[in-house]
């Protein structure tokens, strides 16, 4: 077991964090739902999930909706404990539109970050629909533990950043829908001393299509970060009158590695559970073969 490279992964990822936020905070994963399809999810968003992923799909939902995920990160590595949460609800408006309420959390031995949606979305037309996130961040270091004192104290924290996406839902009349949603709209700088420029949260822009035939869902996801392509694809299949589902998606591009996702859910009235498994490859320059694990409960109102 290469333990030590592992570590010292560990740490470099959390330096990078310190000093370089956009790259190490608030990267959180999706609900296992999503997650299970690769993360192609922007021309679904037919869930409580839309929230984080494309604000706008939120009013494709009816009636009063709750998720939650818990996420157990990089679970190879020993000497620390990297854990995520989420939690989602959905209150529909009637004709003034749809609101929506998420939490997510990042835990760690030596660092914490947490952030707080308000979503807010409206049809436009029948088959057009628009959605706006306003996002309150806030990180928080825990340096205590270091052996040799670090200048800026045993704790620092970000204070609160403000931070904005926007979305917008095509659903055709054939069984096709169309996706859009452009997150860190306003690029916030999440950094302790905002003068940094390596603190600003980069602009993330996802568009694609989804296709619903026949108990399947097929979507396809192109992400576009400063300039840097990743594509993301899933397939979703329901199994009629079991409440049983299976999914499967598949992740990559020029600056991340390629990850395949897998899971399964299950349907039972208004609950919904989910389990994703994330299968990823060289992590941290190692051996390591591993991977992370998700699961959510959903229930409907």
């Amino acid at each position: 077991m290469r333990r030590f490279p592992r570590f010292f992964g560990l740490v470099g990822v959390l330096v990078l964090a310190l000093v370089l936020p956009a790259q190490g905070a608030f990267i959180y994963k999706t609900g296992a739902r999503p997650a299970s399809m690769g993360g192609s999810f922007v021309a679904v968003a037919d869930d409580a999930n839309a929230i984080f992923l494309n604000p706008s799909g939120l009013t494709q939902l009816s009636g009063k909706e709750l998720t939650t995920t818990y996420a157990r990160l990089f679970p190879c590595v020993e000497e620390d404990k990297l854990h995520q949460g989420m939690v989602g609800f959905v209150l529909p408006m009637g004709g003034v539109g749809v609101l929506g309420l998420g939490w997510q959390t990042f835990m760690s031995d030596l660092w914490d970050d947490n952030a707080i949606t308000l979503s807010f979305a409206r049809g436009v037309t029948e088959s057009l629909s628009m959605g706006l996130n306003v996002r309150a961040m806030m990180w928080k270091a825990d340096l205590s533990g270091l052996e040799t004192p670090d200048p800026l104290g045993d704790s620092v924290s970000s204070g609160l950043k403000i931070g904005a996406d926007f979305g917008v839902l095509w659903r055709s009349p054939w069984q096709v829908k169309a996706g859009l949603f452009v997150k860190n709209l306003n690029q916030p700088n999440v950094a302790e001393d905002t003068s940094i420029d390596g603190g600003k949260l980069p602009m993330e822009i996802h568009a694609g299509l989804a296709y619903d035939l026949m108990e399947t869902l097929v979507s396809a996801q192109l992400v576009s970060v400063e300039g840097d392509m990743r594509f993301t694809g899933g397939v979703e299949r329901h199994f009629a009158g079991t409440g049983l589902s299976l999914s499967g998606g598949w992740a990559g591009g020029a600056d991340v590695e390629s990850r395949v996702n897998m899971g399964v859910g299950y349907q039972l009235r208004k609950i919904a559970i989910h389990v994703s498994y994330l299968l990823y490859g060289d992590t941290f320059n190692t051996e390591v073969k591993d991977g992370d694990y998700s699961v959510s409960f959903g229930y409907k109102f």
